[in-house]
């Protein structure tokens, strides 16, 4: 992989990054602080406070009009895209929001926090529809949506990670393997996989990668700073990306599917690797 741009002016760890257009991007650190940035000129656009610390999780609208982000103390606030201003604010959490996902209509959210509840949101109301804790007295870390939006995976704190009927909220299927929190989440573009990060402690240290099929049994792991990606029919690994020297504690997915982005964080700096794959 190549660097590109090197991006300064936050003086708090960055969490959450989302691109808005095709060059320009929202990053948001520890200390509240939003920026919005011209990645193709490597320039600072604007930047705007959010009177809150820790962004624990991020996601944008299907429109990209809207970035959706939660906080360590439970806050749930919508910003515009374009001026950064906080157009919404969703009450309902008492903890720490790891997890959002938009469904694929653009008018619904999920959001999964570590007091043991995910809700379901109209994005354009300020109440949640509804509530339930689909993995009892676990506090929740990460949530996905298949793109059909009929399906949602949803992980713990403990390890714990499950596929869910969106609409009823039926359990469907278990993955056991992960020893501890399940901190990222992404489906493949054909539905038919699931990739999860795994990291060891509160504090993101390592990633494991597996590589589900949503009709099979769960494969093996690696917690050795690389991802893997396997072939759910032979159980072959099909690539190992290596690269990373520090603590890997995020994943994505591009929309084709064809490439997958890694962030790790030895505390500071953060470093990104783009791999390549054709799970075929």
């Amino acid at each position: 992989s190549k660097k590109i741009v090197m991006l300064r002016g936050h003086v708090a760890c960055v969490r959450c990054v989302e691109f808005v257009g095709a060059t320009m991007l929202i990053s948001l650190s520890d200390a509240g602080t939003l920026k919005m940035w011209d990645a193709g000129a490597g320039t600072l656009v604007k930047s705007a406070e959010t009177g809150e610390e820790w962004p624990w999780s991020s996601a944008l609208s299907v429109d990209r009009k809207i970035l959706l982000v939660g906080f360590q103390r439970g806050a749930l606030k919508a910003y515009d895209t374009e001026s950064l201003a906080c157009v919404r604010t969703y009450e309902g959490h008492t903890e720490a929001v790891y997890g959002l996902a938009v469904h694929p209509d653009g008018q619904k959210f999920v959001s999964v926090s570590h007091d043991k509840t995910a809700r379901v949101w109209d994005l354009q109301s300020d109440e949640s529809e509804y509530e339930f804790r689909p993995l009892g007295g676990m506090g929740l870390s990460s949530v996905a949506i298949t793109r059909d939006g009929a399906k949602m995976a949803i992980g713990s704190w403990g390890g714990h990670l499950a596929l869910f009927d969106y609409a009823t909220r039926e359990r469907l299927l278990d993955f056991t393997g992960h020893t501890y929190s399940v901190y990222s989440l992404a489906f493949s573009s054909d539905e038919r996989h699931l990739f999860s990060a795994r990291c060891v402690c509160k504090f993101p240290q390592i990633l494991s990668l597996f590589f589900w099929s949503l009709l099979t049994l769960p494969l093996p792991h690696s917690v050795d700073k690389t991802a893997r990606v396997w072939e759910v029919s032979t159980g072959n690994c099909l690539a190992i990306c290596e690269g990373h020297t520090g603590n890997v504690v995020q994943l994505a997915l591009s929309p084709a599917g064809a490439h997958m982005v890694t962030a790790r964080s030895a505390n500071f700096p953060f470093s990104f690797h783009f791999l390549n794959f054709n799970p075929s």
